[in-house]
């Protein structure tokens, strides 16, 4: 039996460039974020919030990722920040989203004169990081108090909320998910 060489370099050849094609598909829609990565994210919104002379005295931030955030960025100031989490539950109404703030023990009264720090580790489409907001002025905070940030963004067209700081921005997409060391974000 022989075997011809040049075949055999082609299929070879073939199997690599379809291996390759399906391997920057998957790279293309999938974003994994070490932990350092995040590390060296909070450090640039701690120095963009440096830099215009905003040091926050609260952070407030949701579950799950936004809390690690919030966490690396109080580090980062040096000082005993207080953390207030915001659960919410987003309800989908006729392809409208809306969010809806749950188990909030918020005492604004306590927070109204303070510097405050909206932080998550990513914004989809803003809705939520803009009721957070929306909510704090109407209970007395002033607007000019409340900064906000996150790590990522979708584009500026798909969000209806933009925040004051971001580190990187991604395409939104059915079928590009985003890893962070603390779980999948599917956009």
């Amino acid at each position: 039996m022989t075997f011809d060489i040049g075949l055999i370099c082609s299929i070879i050849g073939l199997l690599i460039t379809v291996f390759t094609f399906i391997y920057g598909i998957y790279i293309k829609r999938n974003r994994v974020i070490k932990f350092s990565e995040v590390v060296k994210c909070t450090d640039i919104i701690a120095e963009k919030l440096k830099a215009i002379n905003f040091i926050p005295d609260v952070l407030i931030s949701f579950p799950k990722g936004g809390l690690i955030v919030a966490d690396l960025i109080g580090h980062l100031f040096n000082n005993d920040l207080d953390i207030i989490s915001i659960h919410t539950k987003r309800q989908i109404i006729d392809n409208d989203v809306n969010v809806i703030v749950r188990d909030s023990y918020v005492n604004y009264q306590a927070i109204k004169h303070k510097k405050l720090l909206i932080i998550d580790d990513v914004l989809e489409n803003g809705k939520t990081m803009a009721t957070i907001k929306e909510i704090l002025i109407k209970n007395g905070v002033p607007k000019n108090s409340i900064k906000t940030a996150v790590l990522g963004k979708t584009e500026a067209f798909q969000a209806v909320f933009q925040p004051d700081f971001s580190v990187f921005t991604y395409f939104r997409n059915k079928k590009y998910k985003l890893f962070f060391p603390w779980g999948k974000v599917t956009l």
